[in-house]
């Protein structure tokens, strides 16, 4: 057996030694001025290699070289030496030609030999560029190589005698375009950073994308294209501008924030609304506004999201982030799509100073509108009229006013029957114009001054901006004060910095939610009085807050609207700061990396008065302003003397941190195979810490003082009062969430024919209890997009572009306040027991699982004459399974209702969109 094993290895060893042997083993010929055809006919024949070529193409040259080769290729390449000949293998063929860039080649062909090179503005050579020539609808093209340097060949007649043009663009700067002149064929070409090339860049947040290799649905807006005059935020620009979203705004009030929907609703409980992201940095709203009150549709939010203290004007472009494929870097937060605002940047050159001011009136309502069609006060008194004719039973409730009411006082004998005539007619000829005593025709005005500028190693821009809204209502108004700074500077060839600067200042002044100016003004009879004969406010009885005291419709104090909105009022103001540090390091145009850092503080104070005239104290009062507030248990009085005055504080402060590397490199021939990949690493701090208040006894016309101290005697003689006085009414919030999150993104493109892309993330926090902690699922997407035009439909010149996208991804949500534990909360000192106590803050939901969304996505983009018109189609389906519901349970459980993964939501959709330019030419574009 031993005797085998050896021979085996023997036989083994002798076929490897002639392997090599054979691989070392050269073949000679010695051409002397032997015919290219001829000598390329026995390295075929010697080789049994098949070598196609044209006579036209190599009949002129000779073969001169001694030829020691081991293989055909290597033959081919000694036997060429010195001819302008070249070949390259194709399957079994390989095919020997005349190198296009010879002399011979360009003589045969009429050719003319443009040269030159493409720079940045630092002198950095763009490698990749794409040259253009172009005369009329004809174009010769090429790219730039690794050291930025280009040659393109067009027919000699048409350089020479025709007006042409050489256009150069790179990925995230601006086209350069120049008129050829004849006599100077070697050409510099110095592209400038932007980020307006819509067409030719997507920003995402994380990174920018080739939108030639896009394979997610994001669609992309020039600020410049969708701000109209009279725009003072940034939803108003996006409404009706985005496929697949959905603008719902529940008032027209001014600072009132729209609600908006990308691709429908992925949870029942959770937050509905998108993520706002500002050059690369998630947003966090000024204020932590609950989660109910978002999806509330009646809820209006006059505090503002995310992104309102931003100016308009200030911006450069927005890119909407709606499937999957597109989201996914930003994990949970993402699961109702991403909003990426991008600033402007400064430029190189002299400083630019611009101006931008609008001047908006907006109309008030009128009677005289044709969607207003209500009874004027002769009508209304006959209506009420015919009620009381037909002895008509009004609601108890209903405060009676108009001819009801004189009516009324007259069978109760309150009035003589001449005294209800004079009535009567008085309220006949009153015809009161509710909306020109509430309202007026409101001026709106915006005002920003920027400057702009820098040279090859400092490009900075910096803008002021003043916006002041008008209400239509009386006494509501919105001022806006905004501050923008943009610094990038350029160390070196391989190390920039860049540094953001955006600050706000907002004051806003309501009418508490309480009142409802413009629907008292549609809702109320003309014939009711605002101003008696002799120029004073005319009141009248009515029940018009639910407030918390336990009174039934039938306590009526005086009310006039116009003393409710001059001692009333909800005023907010806030400031916010947001900063920002970019430190980029480049190495040789492959691999750079960034490091963000991120600052962001906002502060916000709101105030709710209601001031001792008002029917809403004369609720608590029970009692008018001239009343003696009544004393004992019958008198349920909540608030003897003075008003009410509600306050709440709000601070929040959020730093990120984050490092990411970025690889994008060109393999092979022509470096047609494209690799990319993104891998980053993020840290983040929220804190938000603040506090509400309820006070009463609080005179703001008498130097914003409080009631002087009362004795405990003097308390007690108002029951409702004290009982009021010994409950908490302050309540004191701190929160602190740390978060650290990793993510990966892989991307691969051959040549301009198909792209392939991976995203994944994972997050986790230190959020108390929270289940997300508990199982682990990342967030991750695959997605694609193959060219149709460039492998298909070569020969369809009818269209430019023809691109098919599609994508699929996996994400996940999980509520907070879900714990598999019971949790208390520690409260204070209990003085009745006299020791410290807790209260249950969650009861355990162990069995709680991710709520867990399915996205498809299958996407189309077509363009025709030279890109002029751009069609494009998204079919999308999104099913979000074991989506979170809120449970009705027996109180014997300890609580009412209870968070279960009970439901499924399904949105499934499709959006057609087209653009076009129907002129562009070289003097329109």
């Amino acid at each position: 057996m031993k005797k085998i094993k050896f021979a085996l290895m023997f036989i083994l060893l002798l076929c490897t030694l002639q392997q090599i042997w054979a691989q070392d083993k050269k073949i000679s010929f010695d051409f002397q001025n032997e015919p290219m055809p001829s000598a390329l006919r026995k390295i075929a024949q010697t080789y049994n290699q098949k070598i196609s070529f044209s006579h036209e193409d190599i009949s002129l040259y000779k073969a001169n070289a001694s030829v020691h080769a081991k293989d055909v290729q290597d033959a081919l390449r000694q036997t060429l030496v010195g001819t302008p000949l070249l070949f390259k293998e194709k399957g079994e063929f390989i095919t020997v030609f005349l190198d296009p860039t010879s002399t011979e080649a360009i003589k045969r062909k009429n050719l003319c030999v443009i040269t030159g090179s493409v720079h940045d503005e630092l002198g950095d050579p763009l490698p990749g560029a794409t040259v253009t020539i172009t005369h009329e609808s004809q174009q010769w093209g090429g790219s730039t190589d690794i050291d930025g340097n280009f040659t393109v060949y067009a027919p000699r007649p048409i350089i020479e005698k025709e007006k042409c043009f050489i256009q150069a663009s790179f990925i995230g700067f601006k086209k350069e375009r120049l008129a050829i002149n004849p006599q100077k064929l070697n050409i510099k070409l110095v592209l400038q950073t932007s980020s307006n090339e819509i067409n030719e860049v997507v920003i995402t947040g994380y990174g920018n994308i080739d939108a030639r290799r896009n394979t997610s649905a994001i669609t992309s807006l020039k600020m410049d294209d969708i701000l109209m005059p009279g725009m003072t935020s940034i939803e108003q620009a996006l409404e009706g501008r985005v496929p697949d979203m959905i603008f719902m705004a529940n008032s027209g009030e001014v600072g009132a924030t729209a609600r908006m929907r990308i691709r429908g609703t992925s949870t029942l409980v959770g937050n509905r609304e998108p993520l706002w992201v500002l050059d690369g940095i998630p947003l966090t709203d000024p204020v932590d506004v609950t989660t109910e009150q978002l999806n509330d549709p009646d809820y209006i939010n006059y505090i503002g999201n995310a992104i309102s203290g931003i100016n308009p004007q200030d911006i450069e472009r927005i890119d909407v982030l709606k499937d999957a494929a597109a989201t996914a870097l930003y994990g949970t937060r993402a699961a109702n799509g991403v909003i990426v605002i991008t600033t402007k940047k400064g430029h190189i050159g002299a400083p630019s100073i611009n101006y931008s001011g609008e001047l908006k009136i907006i109309a008030r309502p009128r009677y005289t509108d044709h969607n207003i069609n209500l009874m004027n006060s002769q009508e209304r008194v006959q209506f009420g009229k015919d009620l009381c004719d037909l002895h008509y039973a009004f609601p108890a409730q209903m405060s009676m006013v108009g001819y009801e009411g004189a009516y009324y006082d007259y069978i109760k004998g309150n009035t003589t029957f001449d005294e209800f005539q004079n009535q009567v007619r008085w309220f006949e000829n009153v015809n009161t114009d509710w909306f020109k005593i509430l309202a007026h025709d409101a001026l709106t005005h915006n005002h920003t001054l920027s400057v702009s500028g820098g040279n090859r190693s400092t490009r900075y821009y910096a803008s002021l901006g003043y916006t002041s809204e008008d209400a239509v209502v009386r006494t509501q108004y919105n001022d806006r004060y905004t501050g923008t700074l943009n610094l990038q500077s350029t160390i070196n060839k391989s190390f920039q910095v860049n540094f953001r600067m955006n600050g706000n200042i907002a004051k806003k002044n309501y009418l508490p939610s309480e009142i409802d100016a413009l629907g008292y003004a549609y809702n109320t009879t003309r014939a009711l009085p605002c101003y008696n004969p002799d120029g004073s406010l005319y009141y009248y009885k009515r029940h018009a807050y639910n407030i918390e005291r336990k009174e039934d419709s039938s306590y009526k104090y005086n009310y006039n609207i116009i003393n409710e909105m001059n001692n009333m009022s909800q005023t907010y103001d806030s400031n916010q700061l947001i900063t920002a540090l970019d430190l980029q390091y480049r190495y040789e145009h492959i691999l750079d990396a960034t490091m963000t850092m991120s600052y962001q503080r906002s502060a916000s104070t709101t105030e709710t008065w209601y001031g001792e005239k008002t029917n809403y104290v004369a609720h608590l009062k029970n009692g008018e302003l001239e009343d003696t507030p009544l004393k004992g248990d019958d008198g349920k009085c909540a608030l003897p003397y003075g008003g009410v005055l509600n306050t709440s504080n709000n601070i929040t402060d959020n730093i990120t941190f984050r490092a990411q590397a970025n690889y994008h490199q060109g393999v092979g021939a022509n470096q047609k195979h494209l690799l990319g990949a993104n891998l980053g690493y993020e840290v983040s701090t929220y804190k938000n810490k603040g506090f509400t208040d309820q006070t009463r006894g609080y005179f703001k016309e008498r130097g914003m003082k409080y009631l002087e101290e009362m004795t405990l005697e003097e308390i007690l003689q108002y029951p409702d009062y004290a009982q009021w006085t010994i409950q908490p009414h302050r309540t004191v919030q701190s929160t602190k969430t740390n978060k650290i999150s990793g993510y990966l993104t892989m991307t691969y493109s051959y040549d301009n024919y198909f792209t392939v892309n991976m995203n994944g993330r994972f997050d986790a926090s230190n959020k108390f209890g929270s289940r997300s902690n508990k199982k682990f699922l990342p967030i991750w997407s695959v997605s694609g997009m193959f060219n149709i035009k460039e492998t298909l439909c070569k020969n369809f010149e009818a269209a430019d572009e023809m691109r098919l996208r599609f994508s699929y991804g996996k994400t996940g949500n999980m509520v907070d306040g879900q714990t598999p534990n019971l949790l208390l909360r520690q409260g204070s000192m209990n003085y009745y027991f006299g020791e410290n106590y807790a209260k249950v803050y969650a009861y355990p939901n162990p069995n709680l699982r991710w709520e867990q969304t399915d996205e498809y996505n299958l996407g189309f983009d077509l363009s025709f004459f030279q890109n002029r018109l751009t069609i494009g189609s998204d079919f999308y389906y999104k099913k979000t399974k074991d989506a979170f519901t809120t449970v009705p349970v027996s109180t014997v459980n300890g609580l009412s209702e209870y968070v279960m993964n009970g439901g499924d939501i399904t949105n499934k959709g499709f959006s057609i969109y087209l653009s076009g330019y129907p002129i562009r030419n070289e003097e329109w574009q």
